[in-house]
C-alpha cells in the first residue's frame, strides 16, 4: 500500500508540472486535492446512513463502486500533457505551452536529494501533517462516539462537518496564497511557511485545547476536533506546491520519497492510541495522545520554517534545468 502510493503520488505530481502555470500554482494544486475533504464529508456521512439501514457491509460495496467509477472517468479524460489533451481549446494549449516545460527526463542526482535540507524540510513537515490526519480521519469519530457520547447518527453528522469546512479552506487558501504572491506581499519562501504554520500549528494548539478544556466540555472538544482538521487544508499551499519550486525536474521523485517515508505515519498514530487505551479507554489517554501529536505537528512545523526553502536547490547538473527554473521563478515575479 505505501508502495502504491508513493507511485501514484509521484505520477500525480509529475502530471501537474504540464499542466499547472508557476503563478497559479496553490489555486491549482487545491482545486486537484479538494478530492480529500470532499470524500470525508460525502463518505463519513454516507457511512453512518448505510450502516443504519443496511449493514456495515454494504459500505464497502458501495464506496469500491464509486472508486472503480472514478478510475474510469480517469482513464478517459485525463491526458498527461496539453498537447495530448484532444478536448481543451487551442488558446488554452498555446497559453499553457507558453510556460516552458522539460520535454525529457533530467538525470537524477540522488546524493543531492538526500542531502538537501530543503528536501528534508518538506518530507518532514509531511509527515507530521499525515500524522495529524490519518489519527484525526480514523480516531476522532470513536472519541466523538464512545469517549463524548454521541450517538452513531450525531457523530456522521459532526465529523462530516470537517470535511465540509477543510474543502472551503483548501479553495481559500490556494486563492489566498496566490493573492500573496502575485502582489509581493510576501516572498515565494515565507508564503509556504505561513500556510505551514497555518496547517501544522493551528492543528497542534487545537488538538492540545482539548485536553485544556477537558472530558466535561464535550461541546469545546468538537469544536476543537473540527478546526484542527480543517486548517490541514491549508497543506495545499505550503509543501505540495512547494517540491515544484525547489527542483521541478525532480519534484515526482521528491514526491514518491516524501508519501514513501511517510508512509509509517499512517500506522504509528493508531497503533499508539490503541496501546494507551487498551486497557482503560477514557479521557486522559485520548488527551496523552493528542498531545504527542501536536508536539509532531509542531517539530514538522518549525522544521520547515527554519529550513524550507522556495529557490531552486541544483539537484541536477542539466543546465537545461537551471533555465527552465529560472524561468518559471521569473514568471511568477511578473
Amino acid at each position: 500500500m505505501v508502495v502504491y502510493r508513493a507511485y501514484t503520488t509521484q505520477l500525480y505530481c509529475e502530471l501537474l508540472e504540464n499542466w499547472i502555470i508557476p503563478h497559479e500554482r496553490s489555486k491549482q494544486m487545491s482545486i486537484a486535492f479538494s478530492a480529500l475533504p470532499l470524500s470525508v464529508a460525502v463518505c463519513n456521512k454516507m457511512s453512518s446512513w448505510i450502516c443504519e439501514f443496511g449493514g456495515w457491509q454494504y459500505t464497502f460495496y458501495i464506496l469500491s463502486m464509486l472508486s472503480v467509477f472514478v478510475a474510469i472517468i480517469w482513464m478517459l479524460f485525463i491526458y498527461e500533457k496539453p498537447d495530448k489533451d484532444p478536448y481543451i481549446s487551442n488558446a488554452e494549449r498555446e497559453y499553457i505551452n507558453s510556460f516552458e516545460t522539460l520535454e525529457e527526463k533530467t538525470p537524477i542526482v540522488w546524493f543531492k536529494i538526500f542531502t538537501s535540507s530543503a528536501v528534508w524540510a518538506i518530507v518532514i513537515a509531511y509527515w507530521a501533517f499525515i500524522f495529524i490526519l490519518v489519527l484525526l480521519l480514523t480516531e476522532s469519530p470513536i472519541f466523538i462516539n464512545v469517549i463524548l457520547g454521541f450517538d452513531l447518527k450525531t457523530t456522521g453528522l459532526l465529523t462530516s462537518m470537517p470535511g465540509l469546512l477543510q474543502l472551503l479552506v483548501v479553495q481559500t487558501s490556494g486563492i489566498c496564497a496566490d493573492f500573496i504572491i502575485q502582489r509581493k506581499y510576501l516572498t515565494l519562501v515565507n508564503t509556504r511557511k505561513l500556510f505551514t504554520f497555518l496547517t501544522l500549528g493551528i492543528s497542534s494548539l487545537c488538538l492540545i485545547c482539548i485536553g485544556v478544556f477537558e472530558e466535561e466540555s464535550s461541546g469545546a472538544s468538537v469544536v476543537f476536533l473540527t478546526v484542527a482538521f480543517s486548517s490541514l487544508g491549508c497543506y495545499t499551499s505550503s509543501v505540495i506546491p512547494n517540491m515544484m519550486e525547489i527542483s521541478k525536474g525532480h519534484s515526482g521523485v521528491i514526491a514518491g520519497i516524501m508519501t514513501s517515508l511517510a508512509g509509517p505515519a499512517c500506522f504509528i498514530g493508531p497503533m499508539m492510541l490503541g496501546a494507551f487505551t487498551v486497557d482503560n479507554n477514557k479521557f486522559n489517554q485520548w488527551s496523552l495522545m493528542f498531545n504527542i501529536t501536536a508536539g509532531i505537528g509542531l517539530i514538522g512545523m518549525l522544521t520547515f520554517l527554519l529550513f524550507g526553502s522556495a529557490e531552486e536547490q541544483k539537484l541536477s547538473e542539466d543546465e537545461n534545468l537551471v533555465k527552465h527554473e529560472m524561468k518559471s521563478y521569473k514568471a511568477i515575479e511578473e
